[in-house]
């Protein structure tokens, strides 16, 4: 007997949710939506900043509110500047793309022993060679990267 009832209360309240408010359905198979500059070291420092805002809720003392804003906004700024410094996806592929735009593709392979006879760099184009060895990078990326 207490069991039927405690099943009709569970089914009309349970009906009366899903009616007003909705059924929230969770996407499995969802892309998950990491970001590039989400590292071990981020992570670290949202666990530490959401362990401080634990001990402050735990006593809301002025003390523990000083040391969790200190605390707080130590990790954003390094969040920050992990973001700030690390190269977006966006700036590789623009970067690769105007650097291949200007080959031409060929079907025709030449043989070991064959030159091209117009075979001619400039000192300029030479230059510009070296300094994207050297650096590794796009030139628009000064920025360096940290530790993730």
């Amino acid at each position: 007997e207490v069991e039927e009832g405690w099943q009709q209360i569970k089914t009309c309240i349970t009906e009366a949710a899903a009616e007003s408010v909705g059924e929230r359905t969770i996407n499995i198979n969802a892309k998950k939506n990491i970001k590039s500059w989400y590292c071990k070291e981020v992570k670290e420092l949202a666990d530490m900043k959401r362990k401080n805002y634990l001990l402050y809720l735990s006593s809301l003392t002025e003390t523990n509110r000083k040391r969790y804003v200190e605390n707080r906004n130590k990790a954003n700024a390094a969040i920050r500047a992990i973001k700030r410094n690390t190269p977006s996806p966006d700036i590789w592929e623009k970067y690769f793309t105007e650097l291949y735009q200007d080959e031409e593709t060929t079907d025709t392979w030449l043989n070991e022993d064959e030159t091209p006879d117009d075979v001619s760099i400039t000192e300029e184009e030479l230059r510009k060679i070296i300094q994207k060895l050297k650096t590794g990078k796009p030139r628009e990326q000064t920025l360096s990267r940290t530790n993730c």
